[in-house]
């Protein structure tokens, strides 16, 4: 069952538990999720991927839209930090260990964009279109676009997919490189600055799809070899779609991202 843990777990997440495994009871500060959520669907997802994947960094595209469909959580509760402070420190700290094998605090504790687990989630909730999962795979190749989740064009669906479809095809069909989607994802947050996106790439939202979040995964689907179905809200409509991939074409070409 899915619980969080309080602020306080964090005095006891040491250098030993963090550097050596040395193992600790985290019980006193348990608290029970609002709701039930059982993680038993992403224990199996994380299992598969440890034993599919020789190379940790490259399960990340795999577990992405996976941990998504597996743990079934609003935004608003995606954003408890207690709940992956839980996740990472309790049932699955062996998946951090493997994913991150000179793990720093963070990956088991910090920001969604350093958790081991969190920026997965969150990869597969800010770069899914709709219940599609495809930008998904394509974000979380590139390693550097996770480290960039904090970034504001994060929090609007139509620049994110656009984003990571311009830098999945940049060099002559082929991914560019995490230098030159880091370059690109902060001068499109700069942008953003002086920009009105609003007035011209209008966002779907997210209007949350009860049925989904409701429904318990199916774990045999999710291992599959075919992408889960995520949530049917927040399709980027075609129009918005491909003006904010001439937006993003526009910026990457202002600074030069060929270079």
């Amino acid at each position: 069952m899915l619980k969080t843990l309080d602020p306080g777990a964090r005095s006891l997440v040491t250098s030993a538990f963090v550097t050596e495994g040395v193992q600790v009871d985290f019980t006193r500060y348990e608290r029970d999720f609002p709701r039930h959520v059982s993680l038993d669907p992403l224990s199996r997802v994380l299992d598969h991927g440890m034993t599919k994947f020789d190379d940790p960094p490259e399960a990340d595209k795999w577990l992405g839209p996976r941990v998504h469909a597996a743990l079934r959580l609003t935004r608003r509760e995606a954003s408890e930090r207690g709940l992956w402070s839980y996740l990472g420190l309790v049932p699955f700290q062996d998946y951090v260990r493997w994913r991150f094998p000179n793990a720093a605090d963070t990956r088991f504790a910090g920001p969604p964009h350093d958790h081991a687990l969190g920026r997965l989630w969150w990869g597969g909730e800010l770069l899914r279109n709709g219940s599609d999962y495809t930008d998904v795979v394509t974000g979380l190749h590139i390693q550097d676009i996770p480290n960039s989740f904090r970034f504001d064009i994060f929090h609007r669906r139509v620049l994110s997919v656009a984003a990571v479809r311009v830098l999945g095809t940049w060099r002559n069909g082929s991914s560019a490189t995490g230098r030159q989607a880091n370059r690109l994802l902060q001068a499109m947050n700069l942008a953003l600055v002086t920009l009105a996106i609003d007035a011209d790439i209008p966002d779907p939202g997210a209007e949350g799809d009860e049925t989904w979040l409701m429904a318990a995964p199916e774990a045999e689907r999710l291992v599959s070899d075919d992408l889960p179905v995520g949530p049917n809200d927040s399709r980027v409509p075609d129009d918005a779609l491909a003006a904010a991939t001439e937006l993003v074409t526009a910026i990457a070409t202002d600074i030069n991202l060929a270079e």
